[in-house]
């Protein structure tokens, strides 16, 4: 009886990071080039969900990275970044690769929320559309998550996703939309 009486948010447990707004676009202006867009407001609550406020882009000789800006609030305080702020390296220096990663892991005391947003601009040839995977661990809460691909009028993609798309067919481009709550 007296497990009855206990609020119920005693059994509530916090969860390491809550995905508050995450949106991947994909602008596709010909067979040959793009431009994806990824924005992103994560709070991180504890250690357990640190992963999530890692940033990692990667980037190849037919993919760069056009633009970043990122904030993070914590107790500490708010900081700006840039992309001079991100780490830069070569994947696998002793082969003939080309394949570079950029990468930002904040060390801020939790509870810290991190909003940023990245432009890959693809330049010779897209065959593929970035996957859209807004949670990749456990311990983590989607709020809201949004993955749109926008083509020419007619274009038409093949795609298969649990997700129904909205498309959007009433002007020059076809919109296609999934979004997840």
């Amino acid at each position: 009886t007296i497990l009855l009486l206990l609020p119920v948010s005693l059994f509530a447990q916090e969860v390491g990071a809550e995905i508050l707004d995450f949106k991947e676009t994909f602008d596709l202006k010909s067979v040959a080039n793009g431009t994806y867009t990824v924005s992103a407001k994560i709070k991180v609550n504890k250690e357990s969900g640190n992963s999530e406020g890692r940033i990692v882009i990667v980037t190849d000789s037919d993919r760069s990275l056009s633009s970043f800006s990122a904030t993070i609030t914590s107790p500490s305080g708010t900081r700006k970044l840039k992309k001079s702020d991100l780490e830069s390296r070569a994947l696998a220096r002793e082969l003939a690769d080309d394949v570079y990663l950029y990468y930002y892991q904040p060390n801020v005391p939790f509870p810290y929320t991190i909003e940023y947003e990245y432009s890959i601009y693809y330049k010779r040839g897209v065959s593929t559309f970035p996957k859209f995977i807004p949670v990749r661990n456990e311990d983590v809460k989607l709020v809201k998550g949004e993955y749109v691909i926008d083509v020419q009028a007619g274009f038409g993609i093949q795609y298969s996703s649990p997700l129904e798309a909205k498309i959007d067919k009433s002007g020059t481009r076809d919109v296609y939309t999934w979004k997840v709550e």
